[in-house]
C-alpha cells in the first residue's frame, strides 16, 4: 500500500523532530556518563545519568521506525507492514527497557 502524502509527511516529520531530540537527549545522557566515568559525580549529572536513559531509547525508537519505514517503502512499496513491524517491535525494547529499569534497583554510584 502506498503511502499517501499526508502519512509521508507526518513520518518524515516525525523522523527529523526525533533526531533533534535523539542529538540533543543523546548528547545530555552520554556526557552526563562519560563525565560520571572520569570521576565527576555530583547530583545533576547523576540526575541526568538517571533519567535520560528512557527519553534517549524513545527517541532513538522513533527515529528509527519512522526512517526505517520510510525506506522500505521507497524499496518495496509496501512501507505499512514494515511500519506496524517496527512499531510492534519498537514497543516491545520500550516496554523491556521500562520494566528492568524499575523492576530492579539501581547500584549506588556515590557508594
Amino acid at each position: 500500500m502506498v503511502y499517501t502524502h499526508a502519512v509521508e509527511k507526518t513520518l518524515k516529520s516525525l523522523a527529523s523532530v526525533s533526531l533533534f531530540l535523539l542529538v540533543i537527549v543523546g548528547g545530555a545522557h552520554l556526557s552526563a556518563t562519560f563525565l560520571i566515568m572520569q570521576g565527576a559525580k555530583n547530583e545533576t549529572l547523576l540526575l541526568l545519568f538517571q533519567t535520560l536513559d528512557l527519553p534517549f531509547l524513545l527517541s532513538a525508537l522513533l527515529y528509527g521506525s519512522a526512517k526505517f519505514a520510510l525506506s522500505m517503502e521507497e524499496a518495496t512499496g509496501k512501507g505499512k507492514a514494515f511500519f506496524i513491524l517496527s512499531v510492534l517491535l519498537s514497543t516491545v525494547i520500550l516496554g523491556s527497557a521500562i520494566f528492568i529499569n524499575f523492576a530492579f534497583l539501581d547500584a549506588k554510584l556515590l557508594g
